[in-house]
């Protein structure tokens, strides 16, 4: 999870689409929410993923993460996960991977 750090605010980004509330979301101990927890470690995964595709500098990534995009409809991928829109960026990213279209 350390490389969510740099790139999500989890007080803004990480309760977004989540039927949690923000107060329950922002737990880090054994008593998170059980659907937050898993949409948190679904964009981890993500995350270290597009993390993999810029060998690993977390400056790129967050870079990635935090700068519009076109192809997303001038979105910011941070933007489509606080606007709960994670599963059409994970499968945006996974067809760039596929493609490997990712800019570096």
């Amino acid at each position: 999870m350390d490389t969510a750090v740099p790139i999500l605010n989890a007080s803004e980004d990480t309760n977004m689409g989540s039927p949690v509330t923000e107060r329950s979301a922002v737990r880090y101990d054994n008593y998170v929410p059980e659907q937050a927890r898993v949409r948190l470690e679904e964009i981890v995964a993500t995350i270290n993923a597009v993390a993999q595709q810029f060998d690993g500098d977390a400056a790129k990534t967050a870079a990635w993460f935090n700068a519009r995009n076109p192809l997303l409809g001038d979105a910011s991928p941070c933007d489509m996960i606080r606007l709960g829109r994670y599963q059409r960026l994970r499968s945006f990213i996974m067809q760039a991977m596929k493609g490997q279209t990712i800019a570096k």
